[in-house]
């Protein structure tokens, strides 16, 4: 620990200083004097255009420098390093070779950079390091990362230490920013091609030792540079063709050096394992292609030929921002895009534009043999042609030069945010776990292309078997694995895999063989809830391919996880908010039924009570009663005490029911008889209110295995129902049969009726019709209730018929004793 410590403290105190001296090299290269007039090198300094010094003497193109206070320059690399020692606003004599002989000019110096390629130098030089820091510091034990790290120091140090006034103050300062500035720019290709035969993977140990002879010739050849150009700036002027020489020797090894690190990672990218080691190449090479090659095809190998670059050298630095961001992207976040899609896509229009180049010059070309002399006319008939023929071959062409891109360089993939966006939408309209699950087996085993896949998603207890939903699962039984993964749902909120199933570096726990018994499992990824707790978890098999998982399938795979478990736990809660909005509205139901019952039962009781008290009163306070009044009265007392005991013995009945205690006497009884005592039994409210029952026996017993009490109370409540929702001047008519096994008995009115949307409501306890004739009749809505519990428990039936304003029907079953 005290090693790496230290280790880190070291390096990140060279990174300082290089900072230090970085800004101080932007300082001494914003001091760099330069002519003011322009040229170029063509084995002699040329002067391209014209103008004239203080003294009014003309230069014109095509002049030639030939001194510059007195010292001879022969190209672009001797005259900066006597500019170099100048001042911004110094004076020199330059002495030219015109067209009327030799001409001696004096010449104001002025400032060689302009603002804007001081502010892009500074942005530049400063990417390229703060990235290799952050790639240091992100990934410090990586071998590679290290080594880029190291490039990046050096290139940024390239860019902001370029040749400067070497004379500023303090003095010495100068000559040591330039030293730095030569260092740097030989050992970064050696770094650049140490980093290209370490990344993504290593190479064998024979590329390693071209390392043992390039490291030491670029020390050597920085040496080499340094002491000529302190002996050139020192006083011996002489040195300074040396210092060119070595100089165009030092561009040749960078461009080699960087020819080299091309070709090896070209090697690596031929022969990458893992489809992921191919991505991160490719980002490699999109950095390469624009930066390295453009600074050493527009800038290096001009300088060399010509003496100055094909674009400005501010265009220089901006062309090679590329590459720090492409390797960091590379070395961090490969999949951040699609570098394929980038890839697919520049090469697709690539091939277009040569196809749209080579069909124009062939249409120009049969033009031209066809048509002697070209007019405008013509040329405008060629540009016409060529443009419609172009417009009605686009589409074709660019669809098969897609086919042929995509199969002679890239194999069609998957779009990871696409991928992940498509997948997330479906997983959020699926309506519940079960629909998830089946819907995550298909979407990952399209795009994955794994040999199974298994989803196992857990409700809310802690205990319990999961919901399982699985795709081409063979591989052992489901037990087993069940078992296996309950036992994982308190140990682990990781992803796990076995060992050699995902891409070297991942991100993942290689342990998965510990703890599951099925050798065919490859990956486990827990769905996460947002309590972070595990709901499930998704497994899967190898892939058909073969091939390991990627980094990008691991992220996808952990995206598509961690949004299922969101989206389980979402429906657990929706479902605990319903259940608890239900029991609420129940706890409200319920408060407001015993509202209902209390207030019923009350009014059941005052009811009769008061007739019951009214009619003693009458009696008691008339002795001499006539004697047909005095039995009308005790009938009415009589029916009121029977309406009591039947409101009492209903509510017994009911709690007995709901405490499940209600106790059966079974018995051979005739159902002709019990329904005889019933009439009997309600005869004084019959007589009372003058309703009319009309009783259609079977001819024979109609013996039944039953309650005598329950069967009883139960044929009363019929009868007393039929009455309550039916007119006096109508029949009630009671019907006993016998059909095949069956024994049963009907009772039947003229009364309301009952809805048909009410007919499977009115077994309820507590419910009463919504009809409003029905609604003013008192009652405790338990009766009809405590029927269908003692058919239940009699094994029999009881049906209802029901039509509005024609009455009602209700039948009981039951079976019938042999």
């Amino acid at each position: 620990m005290k090693n790496i410590t230290s280790n880190i403290f070291f390096v990140l105190s060279v990174d300082i200083l290089s900072l230090l001296i970085a800004i101080a090299g932007v300082y001494h290269v914003s001091q760099k004097s330069g002519l003011p007039f322009h040229f170029i090198d063509n084995n002699h300094i040329t002067i391209t255009e014209s103008g004239a010094d203080e003294s009014g003497k003309v230069f014109n193109p095509g002049d030639v420098i030939l001194y510059i206070d007195d010292y001879q320059v022969n190209n672009s690399e001797e005259l900066e390093t006597i500019t170099d020692g100048k001042n911004i606003g110094s004076r020199i004599e330059i002495k030219i070779m015109s067209e009327t002989g030799i001409k001696s000019l004096h010449i104001e110096l002025v400032p060689y950079y302009s603002m804007r390629y001081i502010i892009i130098m500074i942005l530049t030089g400063l990417l390229y390091m703060s990235l290799g820091v952050a790639i240091y510091l992100k990934k410090r034990d990586n071998k590679a990362a290290n080594i880029y790290h190291w490039a990046s120091i050096f290139v940024g140090l390239i860019i902001t230490t370029t040749w400067g006034n070497y004379n500023i103050h303090p003095h010495g300062l100068g000559y040591i920013l330039r030293i730095v500035f030569l260092f740097a720019y030989c050992l970064s290709p050696v770094l650049y091609f140490h980093f290209s035969i370490s990344f993504p993977s290593r190479k064998g140990n024979h590329y390693f030792r071209l390392l043992k002879y390039l490291y030491p010739a670029a020390i050597l050849l920085g040496l080499s540079l340094s002491a000529v150009f302190v002996f050139t700036v020192t006083g011996n002027i002489s040195y300074r063709h040396l210092f060119t020489q070595l100089f165009d020797a030092g561009r040749i090894f960078f461009a080699l050096c960087i020819i080299f690190s091309i070709f090896s990672f070209v090697l690596s990218y031929r022969y990458a394992k893992e489809e992921s080691e191919r991505r991160m190449l490719r980002w490699v090479f999109l950095g390469l292609s624009i930066a390295a090659l453009g600074f050493v095809c527009l800038w290096q190998i001009p300088q060399m030929l010509y003496g100055r670059g094909l674009i400005d050298e501010d265009m220089v630095l901006v062309i090679t921002l590329f590459a720090p961001i492409s390797f960091s992207i590379a070395l961090l976040k490969y999949h951040i895009l699609d570098i394929d899609m980038i890839f697919r896509r520049s090469t697709l229009y690539l091939i277009i534009i040569l196809i749209m180049i080579t069909f124009y010059g062939l249409v120009i070309l049969v033009t031209q043999f066809f048509i002697s002399k070209i007019t405008y006319l013509s040329s405008f008939l060629i540009l016409a042609l060529s443009s419609v023929s172009l417009a009605l071959l686009l589409d074709p062409i660019k669809r098969n030069a897609q086919k042929f891109v995509d199969k002679k360089f890239f194999r069609v993939q998957y779009d990871y945010k696409i991928a992940l966006k498509n997948i997330i939408e479906g997983i959020n309209h699926q309506p519940d776990p079960e629909h998830i699950a089946d819907y995550l087996c298909h979407s990952i085993s399209n795009l994955l292309f794994v040999k199974y896949i298994a989803v196992f998603i857990f409700d809310a207890a802690e205990n319990g078997s999961p919901l399982l939903k699985s795709y081409n699962y063979s591989n052992g039984s489901y037990s087993n694995l069940t078992e296996d993964i309950i036992s994982c749902r308190n140990r682990t909120i990781k992803a796990e895999a076995t060992k050699y199933s995902t891409e070297p570096g991942a991100d993942i726990n290689p342990n998965l063989n510990n703890f599951i018994k099925d050798s065919g499992i490859a990956l486990l990824h827990p769905m996460i809830s947002g309590k972070f707790t595990t709901s499930g978890f998704i497994v899967t098999g190898d892939k058909l391919s073969g091939k390991r998982f990627s980094h990008e399938d691991l992220y996808l795979l952990s995206a598509i996880s961690q949004e299922a478990g969101y989206a389980v736990d979402n429906y657990i809660l929706q479902q605990k908010i319903i259940l608890e909005s239900k029991e609420s509205a129940r706890l409200k139901e319920l408060n407001e039924i015993k509202s209902y019952f209390v207030s019923s039962v009350s009014h059941e009781l005052k009811t009769p009570l008061t007739s019951i008290k009214l009619f003693i009163e009458l009696i008691k306070g008339n002795p001499n009663i006539p004697h047909d009044t005095l039995e009308d009265y005790l009938t009415t007392i009589e029916s009121e005490a029977n309406r009591l005991t039947k409101l009492v013995e209903n509510i017994l009945d009911y709690s007995k029911m709901e405490r499940g205690i209600r106790e059966y006497n079974f018995s051979p009884i005739d159902l002709n008889m019990v329904t005889r005592n019933a009439i009997i039994f309600l005869a004084p409210q019959i007589k009372l209110y003058n309703y009319t029952i009309e009783l259609i026996e079977e001819n024979e017993e109609l013996i039944i295995f039953a309650d005598l009490d329950s069967v009883s109370r139960s044929i009363n409540n019929l009868i007393s129902n039929a009455m309550k929702y039916s007119y006096p001047e109508t029949p009630i008519v009671i019907r006993t049969f016998k059909k095949e096994n069956l024994i049963g008995i009907s009772i039947s009115d003229q009364g309301i009726g009952i809805e048909k949307e009410e007919l499977e409501e009115i077994f309820k306890p507590f419910f009463r019709s919504r009809k409003v004739s029905a609604g003013s009749i008192s009652g405790t809505g338990i009766g009809l209730s405590i029927v269908k519990e003692v058919m239940h428990a009699h094994k029999g039936t009881v049906d209802v018929d029901s039509e509005i304003n024609k009455g009602s029907k209700f039948t009981l079953l039951f079976p019938g004793v042999e």
